[in-house]
């Protein structure tokens, strides 16, 4: 199967992740890559003033020449045509791939593409084009109706399968407790309260206001790839908020935490406990209680033997589960061959 994959190859995104899943289960891919090195569209602050303007208005700009790109390759011979939260894609340049390729078109998105910041007027003009939407679980199906989407998947977030085998160097004084995401109000205000009461905790992210608290260490950037990894394997409790921005039940980090090791202390969620059997492969904390959650954090962080089985148990359920990419992906290009009769939604996400 050849595959022409268009998203955000560069290495630290999960796109890129999503890209090396389908070379290892052996197709031949070609990429086009929608996001200059640094500058990720919709998300980074640090994009031109005018690139953010024109994303804010529903029209992206397009300094990649995706568009461009795409319609020449699609004369290609390719199975499927991948193409991934590419918000800059233009209506008419899926029209123009539809006449040129017999190719199975698919658009992918992690993001509730409900909520006006994951969108674009392209997107949402051109989304009754493809041949399959792919989407987690959880999100509005009516949505995707409404638009005119011919078929619908569903599926789980997923991990690199490749984190199941990192080992990062151990250090001899492992934080307490970190958070590697992006700041909301409610996750400072949890995590301000912990440390307020005597929680060590380190954050890092983008957006996050300093702190005077000395148990509250803020690094206000990211970290990716080797330096995330490093930190959930040298944390006694990493921390997991759902993004209600998104109205999020699970999250990338959901995967990626449990199967580098680390010891996922997760909000709590319907889905979560069902990828993850509470307080023994994972625990779980609400942000609407905030002293349950302070007493679980002291619990656990003095029963460093608890903390080891738990992780290790959540490593294993990634494992036995298939939470990988791979896992997911095959399912999904299974499908496309096997598509039920008279189905227009199909969900992927089965109960572990």
């Amino acid at each position: 199967m050849r595959i022409l994959f268009v998203g955000d190859v560069n290495p630290y995104s999960r796109s890129s992740q999503r890209l090396n899943a389908f070379k290892s289960l052996g197709y031949l891919v070609v990429s086009i890559n929608i996001a200059e090195q640094g500058f990720t569209p919709g998300l980074s602050s640090k994009s031109p003033f005018i690139t953010r303007l024109f994303e804010k208005f529903g029209y992206p700009l397009d300094p990649m020449a995706v568009n461009k790109k795409l319609i020449e390759q699609s004369a290609h011979d390719f199975d499927v045509i991948w193409v991934e939260k590419a918000m800059m894609v233009r209506p008419s340049t899926v029209a123009k791939i539809k006449t040129l390729s017999n190719a199975t078109l698919i658009f992918y998105s992690n993001d509730n593409l409900e909520k006006r910041h994951n969108q674009s007027r392209y997107m949402l003009k051109s989304l009754a084009k493809y041949d399959f939407v792919i989407t987690i679980n959880g999100y509005s199906e009516i949505f995707y109706k409404n638009l005119g989407v011919k078929n619908l998947i569903k599926i789980r977030r997923s991990h690199d399968k490749g984190f199941l085998e990192k080992k990062s160097k151990i250090r001899k004084n492992p934080r307490d407790a970190v958070f590697i995401g992006s700041f909301e109000a409610s996750r400072f205000r949890v995590l301000e309260h912990l440390a307020l009461n005597g929680i060590p905790i380190t954050i890092f992210g983008n957006g996050w206001p300093l702190s005077s608290n000395p148990l509250l260490t803020i690094t206000r950037r990211p970290v990716y790839e080797e330096q995330f990894i490093e930190e959930v394997q040298n944390s006694k409790l990493v921390f997991n908020f759902l993004r209600k921005i998104n109205d999020d039940t699970s999250t990338g980090r959901t995967f990626e935490i449990a199967a580098l090791g680390g010891f996922l202390f997760s909000e709590d969620s319907e889905p979560h406990r069902r990828y993850f059997e509470e307080g023994k492969e994972a625990v779980f904390f609400s942000c609407s209680d905030v002293s349950g959650t302070l007493e679980k954090c002291r619990s656990y962080l003095k029963n460093d033997k608890k903390r080891t089985e738990i992780s290790r148990a959540g490593r294993q359920r990634c494992i036995v589960s298939e939470y990988d990419h791979e896992a997911n992906l095959s399912g999904v290009l299974s499908l496309l061959n096997q598509w039920p009769d008279g189905e227009w939604a199909v969900n992927l996400d089965i109960p572990v």
